[in-house]
């Protein structure tokens, strides 16, 4: 089986609030759900932005929309911008995090990162646990893995 390889196969610990947390690295799967999370994004907002037109019109721009979200990959500018927006930067963190606590749902996960004022810690474990040596860096999220070939 072919596999990306990862920064680190083992996870950073971080603690929020009272707990500590294990942020992992982000796995293939994990990437196909952003890809996924971002095609829907393109489609429900195509979708509000056409609820006002006459029938023949949506259905038209909706087709379109769909045919659209199915290139979004991990090369388009459309996943660089959900890479480079707050909400895609913690939908990530967010994958990393979860697979310990299966129950933590995204609005849970972004809520409590308000409240216990930890995201950049959090955010730092992330960086750590996908590759990036240096914590402090502000560099962007990491890149989703080039498409694989066997």
């Amino acid at each position: 089986m072919t596999t990306w390889p990862q920064g680190s196969a083992a996870a950073h610990t971080v603690r929020v609030g009272a707990e500590e947390w294990a942020v992992r690295p982000l796995t293939v799967r994990d990437w196909s759900e952003f890809i996924a999370w971002v095609q829907d994004r393109y489609v429900d907002l195509v979708r509000r932005n056409t609820a006002a037109l006459a029938a023949d019109q949506s259905v038209q721009y909706m087709r379109d929309a769909f045919s659209q979200a199915m290139r979004i990959g991990t090369d388009t500018p459309e996943m660089k911008a959900a890479l480079e927006s707050p909400e895609g930067a913690a939908r990530l963190v967010w994958m990393s995090v979860r697979r310990d606590r299966p129950g933590l749902t995204a609005e849970a996960f972004f809520d409590l990162m308000q409240q216990a004022d930890a995201t950049r810690e959090v955010s730092d474990a992330f960086r750590l646990a996908n590759g990036s040596a240096d914590p402090n860096s502000s560099a962007e999220p990491p890149a989703p893995p080039a498409p694989l070939t066997t």
